[in-house]
């Protein structure tokens, strides 16, 4: 019997440690690890709408390199295959476009306000030829 409750005392002693320790953790991630409001930072999003967000927050969330994956649509509503790895890279004010082919467009940015569909205004990307 005393080797049972030598043991469960033990056991019990090691949880309340291991639990003081998780609190202790926790605490120290909400007291140390807070959050500050920084309204000048505009961090890019994997999931965002883009068309009722202000220029800024557009023109950080398309930057990179995109590819042409599908092309879906037209008078039938049908699945065009993509060929040559169509690509676009957007940096900056900068966009270059182009295939396995070639590069077929390097030129600057023009952000225009125009009306996407059912009256809705947005920024849209054109560009200078």
């Amino acid at each position: 019997m005393k080797v049972i409750s030598a043991v469960v005392s033990f056991t019990h002693s090691a949880c309340r440690k291991s639990l003081f320790v998780v609190i202790m953790i926790t605490a120290m991630v909400f007291l140390f690890g807070s959050c500050l409001y920084n309204n000048t930072a505009i961090l890019q999003s994997s999931n965002i709408v883009l068309h009722d967000k202000p220029l800024e927050v557009i023109r950080v969330n398309v930057q990179g390199r995109w590819r042409l994956l599908l092309v879906v649509g037209g008078v039938s509503g049908g699945t065009f295959p993509v060929k040559n790895n169509p690509y676009m890279e957007i940096t900056g004010d900068h966009i270059i476009g182009g295939n396995d082919l070639g590069i077929n467009l390097d030129t600057t940015i023009v952000w225009t306000k125009g009306n996407l569909y059912y009256g809705q205004d947005t920024y849209l990307l054109t560009y200078r030829n």
